[in-house]
């Protein structure tokens, strides 16, 4: 199981050739799970109805992972590890 985030989800519907096979060889496995904030931010960053349509689609189709506190701990991960030091922040 993987969670992609944005910047691989944006790559794959880019078709860049690389993320794209690759994803869609776990796309067809079934490996590829996904949590509500990389699609809210994928559908912010929408410039058409068919945009907006295509990711909405992958989103439903998409198995979705929710657990209490994710982004506690999440938050708390980046803290421990000073992830916002590094760049990384919290939905990466």
């Amino acid at each position: 199981m993987i969670i992609a985030d944005t910047s691989i989800w944006i790559d794959y519907f880019n078709k860049n050739e690389i993320i794209f096979n690759h994803m869609l060889h776990l796309l067809e496995r079934g490996e590829v799970y996904t949590i509500d904030c990389i699609f809210g931010e994928l559908l912010q960053g929408c410039r058409t109805n068919k945009e907006y349509q295509i990711i909405k689609e992958y989103y439903n189709y998409l198995p979705t992972i929710y657990e209490k506190d994710i982004w506690i701990k999440a938050g708390e991960y980046s803290y421990k590890n000073k992830l916002i030091q590094k760049g990384v922040g919290l939905i990466d």
